[in-house]
């Protein structure tokens, strides 16, 4: 497949590498915000924890990665109303982050680190 670029119009590959368009150079789009929280703030052992989140405004079906800083990301996926939710079983203080690449007509974020210690 060729892809050429035609007057006014550019293209871009986003994190999943499918090609899309954009007049406004992919530096453009709806602000977004992410925000992640946890089910809990302490775990006394080896315990499973429920990471939820949203972005807003709302983008259904949007790629959300969750990155814990002791074990591998995961993918999940947003409803309708833009909210997300997994759970990890985690052994001792872990660190939280989510992010998302963005889309032709929204910006992409990050959310702030959310850690669980262990007590």
């Amino acid at each position: 497949v060729t892809i050429a670029p035609s007057a006014g119009i550019d293209y871009a590959l986003d994190l999943f590498g499918d090609v899309f368009t954009t007049t406004s150079r992919g530096q453009r789009g709806t602000r977004t915000s992410l925000t992640l929280v946890s089910s809990t703030q302490t775990i006394p052992r080896r315990s499973t924890v429920t990471i939820s989140g949203r972005l807003t405004p709302a983008v259904a079906g949007a790629q959300i990665i969750i990155s814990p800083s002791s074990l591998e990301r995961r993918f999940v996926t947003t409803a309708a109303n833009g909210r997300f939710t997994t759970r990890f079983t985690i052994a001792g203080t872990t660190s939280f982050v989510a992010q998302w690449a963005g889309d032709r007509t929204h910006t992409g974020d990050g959310s702030p680190a959310v850690t669980v210690r262990r007590r």
